[in-house]
């Protein structure tokens, strides 16, 4: 029960102008102009149920993988095959909007960050790290010397973008490249905020 549901039952006022371009481009190939979203985040639920090489931050700790024990393989952990490493699965995006903070290692306070990690996850990560934001993270807001905390986090993120860089050059990944500009990334936010259902 929520406004892209009612817009898609029919009722053109139940999201706005800016939700309707997000909506589009989220829908939208990258090859053809748009996000390419749809190809990972489908069906009733936004979610392909796969698992996928995205190369978000790792904050914290880790799994207790790789050779310096902090490391987090996501399904290559469950499955033991090296392929599946840094692989996790599709969430749901329906009431995303109130499930921050996001990614497996709850990396970014907001969508936005999000969405703009999808353009150019390197540049993403590098900011990350070279801005210490994991650090203000509230789940680490109150760790006194947070960055030294983790010393691993920035290599072991670099060893997923690696992977994530392998996976398209041998044209498995799934995730495409892409580009928004400004207006676009708030385009996108605004149709993924029109997936909360009232209620919550």
């Amino acid at each position: 029960n929520n406004p892209w549901k009612a817009f898609v039952d029919g009722d053109e006022n139940a999201i706005s102008a800016d939700a309707k371009a997000g909506a589009e481009l989220f829908f939208t190939a990258a090859n053809q102009g748009g996000a390419g979203c749809v190809a990972c985040h489908s069906g009733d639920s936004f979610s392909d149920e796969q698992f996928h090489v995205i190369g978000f931050p790792q904050s914290g700790p880790g799994k207790g993988d790789g050779a310096t024990g902090d490391e987090d393989f996501g399904r290559g952990r469950e499955t033991a095959n090296t392929n599946d490493r840094y692989r996790f699965r599709t969430p749901t995006l329906l009431n995303v909007e109130m499930t921050a903070p996001y990614t497996h290692a709850g990396s970014f306070d907001s969508l936005e960050e999000v969405v703009r990690h999808y353009i150019n996850p390197q540049a993403s990560a590098d900011n990350y790290f070279n801005s210490s934001a994991w650090c203000n993270l509230l789940q680490f807001s109150s760790v006194a010397n947070c960055t030294n905390l983790f010393s691993n986090a920035q290599a072991n993120t670099q060893n997923a973008l690696n992977k994530l860089n392998q996976d398209r050059q041998a044209g498995t990944s799934r995730l495409p490249n892409i580009r928004l500009n400004n207006t676009q990334v708030a385009q996108v936010v605004e149709f993924l905020k029109a997936l909360t259902d009232p209620c919550t």
